[in-house]
């Protein structure tokens, strides 16, 4: 017998025997109680399948904000980086900052240029100063908006087939010799 009170009253009174008179208001009771068992049992089991559809979210409008396109890309005859930007979207007018990093990481130039919503579908160009001694190597162009950074461009330039190696003038497929002494 099930531990519920009213889920036991309800199962003694259809399997309780009652005299009745006629067979045929029994064998209606019969189909009665039995229908009402189909229902009871149909609503216990659709109570065990997945009935919940989850709401579709309102659409939800994002913020506007920078939204650039481009590529950094090495100039050989003029041994020097240039990126090359165009603004596809700009929240608000305000600086956007260029920061210039050689291949060991330091910051060696910076710029900076003001945006205005005039300003949108325009190309932009970053040139890296001409007083910046060139090296050969990875390169990075970090760009910053509104105090935050927005994107960052890397280029490695590779030195051309038959360039001397400025460290060993004799002979550029000779490694450098390093030597180091420690006393101890």
């Amino acid at each position: 017998m099930p531990k519920f009170p009213i889920a036991r009253n309800l199962i003694s009174k259809l399997f309780t025997s009652k005299n009745h008179s006629t067979s045929s208001h029994t064998s209606s009771l019969n189909t009665h109680h039995l229908s009402l068992i189909t229902f009871l049992f149909s609503l216990l089991l659709g109570a065990c399948t997945f009935t919940y559809i989850p709401v579709i979210p309102n659409a939800q409008n994002r913020e506007a904000q920078l939204l650039l396109i481009g590529e950094l890309h090495y100039e050989e005859v003029e041994e020097t980086l240039v990126l090359n930007l165009k603004t596809l979207e700009l929240p608000s007018s305000n600086w956007l900052a260029l920061q210039w990093f050689n291949p060991q990481g330091k910051e060696v130039a910076s710029d900076a240029l003001w945006l205005s919503p005039e300003m949108l579908g325009e190309g932009l160009n970053f040139i890296l100063p001409k007083d910046v001694m060139w090296e050969y190597g990875y390169w990075r162009a970090v760009l910053s908006f509104e105090q935050k950074v927005i994107r960052q461009f890397a280029l490695e330039v590779q030195a051309p087939q038959g360039d001397t190696d400025p460290t060993n003038p004799n002979n550029p497929d000779e490694p450098t010799e390093t030597t180091s002494s420690s006393e101890g």
